[in-house]
């Protein structure tokens, strides 16, 4: 269990058959209803030893942000089923297998979100890299985002028929529109941000895709830009601005000088 206290949040072990008194629930829907979920009270002294690790262990131990995915995945997987009860009715109308494509896309998504997070894991299980809080928080918001499209396009497809007359995609339904609000919405897109200038992430943004060039090209340099790239093109030729300007203007000519083109000297 874990409570708040003036240190920070700490976990204790405290044994179920002690004072333990389960109230009444105040659950009002019926989505998750079977999970039985309701409010429990201790009353209970615990000793000094019932505390599991220092203040605040519990949130920043090894495995957290590694767990806080396994929720992302339980909205993932209830909402393949939702794809699943779409794709058993088969219906043949331009929109609804229009619905019913982009949906496979999605459900390809999600399954490819969650693989490379679990690649990611295997490889740094012990967050050496301090990628985990990211890595969660990213997966939990694209997984959230992508489950209230496949929500929409579920029923667009559908129309009334599953969720009033399919006891098991309405209760999925159901299910799923609780369980994704406990995804931290903005308050976790912020976060993400945070640990973004701490964590490292790979080249994109300004000056990624001259990195991925020159890599892609042991000789070719194209983080030069533009004057690189001609003279790269032009088989070794210098390409130097105002003076080639002049050299273009004088084989134009004939040979003619062209220094207008340019207050600065140039080789010939």
């Amino acid at each position: 269990m874990t409570a708040h206290a003036a240190e920070g949040i700490l976990l204790f072990d405290v044994s179920l058959a002690a004072g333990l008194h389960i109230e009444p629930s105040t659950w009002r829907t019926h989505a998750l209803a079977e999970t039985a979920t309701g409010p429990v009270a201790f009353d209970v002294t615990l000793p000094n030893d019932a505390v599991v690790g220092a203040p605040d262990w519990y949130l920043t131990r090894i495995g957290f942000w590694h767990g806080a995915i396994g929720p992302a995945a339980c909205w993932a997987g209830g909402a393949l089923s939702l794809i699943d009860a779409v794709r058993s009715l088969d219906r043949r109308g331009a929109h609804a297998r229009a619905h019913l494509g982009a949906l496979e896309a999605l459900a390809w998504n999600l399954q490819t979100i969650l693989e490379h997070a679990g690649r990611e894991i295997d490889q740094d299980p012990a967050d050496h890299t301090h990628c985990a809080k990211r890595r969660a928080l990213i997966c939990r918001h694209l997984i959230e985002r992508q489950a209230v499209e496949i929500m929409d396009r579920f029923g667009r497809a559908s129309g009334p028929q599953l969720l009033a007359f399919d006891e098991f995609a309405a209760r999925q339904y159901a299910g799923l529109t609780v369980y994704i609000r406990q995804c931290h919405a903005e308050k976790d897109d912020e976060a993400i941000a945070e640990t973004s200038a701490r964590s490292p992430r790979p080249p994109y943004g300004r000056g990624g895709l001259r990195r991925a060039a020159r890599n892609s090209d042991g000789r070719a340099r194209v983080d030069g830009g533009r004057r690189r790239a001609v003279r790269a093109s032009m088989g070794g030729a210098s390409v130097d601005g105002r003076c080639e300007r002049r050299r273009a203007v004088r084989a134009s000519t004939g040979g003619a000088s062209a220094t207008a083109l340019s207050g600065a000297s140039c080789p010939a």
